[in-house]
């Protein structure tokens, strides 16, 4: 999508104003968070436990910067849960880069990481980096037609379905 939010604001107004509005934004995403987000299904965190129970490596990329994911997680109940962070940078898309930098931190190969995203710059992403991509789009923020186009047969609409379609791709027993 581009650089994270400090790298948009830098750009948009310069290096002094665009600190004075982060700052700003930092302290209205946290006022109106929950006004703005609505909170994930309760099925996400109770999925996230259980992969990590079953011991799959739970790490999140993102392309936001630290401090608002640190808000949303916050949020979302979700801090700490995940086994490390890679972050959106002030220069533009990185995505691909930290899916290689992970893969490269956890000594796994591109065929043993399933990416979960729901916006079509994620698939992008994850082809560059030759990663499975499960698209779930619950909150229903992409056209589901160009998901469909972008990620064939690997598309889902409703939170309920990714854990029966996450728990047969990596061959794990409910």
């Amino acid at each position: 999508m581009g650089p994270n939010e400090l790298g948009s604001l830098l750009a948009a107004f310069g290096k002094q104003e665009g600190i004075k509005a982060h700052q700003r934004y930092l302290e209205l995403y946290e006022r109106r968070h929950a006004e703005l987000l609505p909170p994930p299904d309760e099925r996400i965190l109770g999925l996230i436990k259980e992969l990590k129970q079953k011991g799959v490596r739970v790490i999140l990329i993102s392309g936001r910067d630290k401090e608002t994911t640190d808000i949303s997680l916050r949020f979302f109940h979700l801090d700490g849960l995940f086994e490390k962070m890679y972050l959106g940078s002030v220069k533009g898309v990185n995505k691909p880069e930290s899916i290689l930098k992970a893969q490269e931190d956890f000594h796994i190969q591109p065929q043993d990481m399933i990416y979960i995203g729901d916006t079509c710059s994620d698939i992008k992403s994850c082809k560059a980096a030759g990663i499975d991509i499960i698209s779930v789009n619950y909150y229903k923020t992409e056209d589901l037609a160009k998901l469909k186009e972008g990620n064939p047969g690997q598309v889902l609409t409703d939170i309920g379905e990714l854990k029966p379609f996450l728990f047969a791709k990596l061959g794990i027993k409910d």
